[in-house]
């Protein structure tokens, strides 16, 4: 009975072992896709407007980025002064597909779905990391732009709008592309006049 009862707890053990192992590497979830362009149309590639276009309009765009050592590990061994680093994700090659939909002439509804055709890092760092694809989802953004305060013409002034942007966990966790679900809300204010247009964005991600 003994034996029995001391076998048991050797499997349950080995079991709950094998579960915190599994855990504990499991890559840490970190979207390093830094550049995320704007749907709506008039906006500043990654800078928002405060424009909503009349109803009905509706947008579709595509854009193509790449990003170089987006995520680097550097650390240092106990007697050697010499940095050591572990290039975990090295090249990013994203395809971003862009649509919008406008409604009343005062929300513009904004859809982004990025994919990485290219995700790949450095094998055999110092990092403990697991494997992930080199091919990914990212995580689709739904980002609808409210207008708050309407310029005096559609070409001069003062404008503000509200974002309330919803990301939506499709992308790969364990392939550092995903921020995991999340409601981004922001607040864009912009000016234009003597053909400039300047906008600033305050908001939490």
């Amino acid at each position: 009975m003994q034996r029995t009862s001391a076998r048991r707890l050797s499997v349950l053990c080995a079991v709950l072992a094998l579960t915190l192992a599994s855990d504990a590497w499991a890559n840490p979830r970190i979207n390093v896709q830094i550049f995320r362009p704007s749907a709506h149309p008039g906006d500043l590639i990654n800078t928002w407007g405060s424009d909503i276009p009349e109803n009905g309009f509706w947008s579709a765009s595509t854009m193509l980025s790449f990003g170089k050592n987006p995520l680097v590990f550097v650390g240092f061994v106990q007697g050697n002064p010499t940095p050591r680093r572990h290039e975990v994700v090295q090249n990013q090659f994203t395809h971003e597909l862009m649509g919008s939909y406008a409604l009343f002439e005062w929300v513009d509804i904004g859809l982004n779905v990025p994919i990485h055709w290219v995700n790949d890092g450095e094998d055999g760092g110092f990092a403990d990391t697991k494997p992930f694809s080199t091919v990914a989802f990212g995580d689709i953004r739904l980002d609808p732009k409210v207008r708050i305060i309407r310029r005096s013409d559609d070409t001069l002034g003062f404008g503000l709008a509200a974002s309330a942007m919803l990301v939506i966990p499709t992308g790969d966790p364990d392939g550092f592309v995903s921020d995991g679900f999340s409601w981004q809300p922001g607040i864009i204010a912009d000016w234009k006049g003597f053909g400039l247009h300047l906008s600033t964005n305050l908001g939490v991600r």
